[in-house]
């Protein structure tokens, strides 16, 4: 199986802020919200095209034990 060039890989994203941006794909803004495997990220605060601060939110999963 052939690799992918580099212009058909993702670009990893090298900090939280880009991870979220990347997935909004399109400039973020306040509420903007990304839901990503039990945990969820809100935009609280953008300055142009950058995000300032962003909540996290984990999701409480039951496993089942007790």
């Amino acid at each position: 199986m052939q690799e992918p060039s580099a212009s058909q890989r993702r670009p990893r994203p090298c900090c939280l802020a880009g991870f979220v941006f990347g997935q909004l794909g399109h400039a973020p803004g306040p509420g903007d919200i990304v839901d990503h495997d039990g945990m969820q990220f809100e935009v609280l605060e953008v300055e142009g095209s950058r995000i300032d601060r962003l909540a996290v939110r984990f999701e409480r999963r039951d496993t089942g034990e007790r």
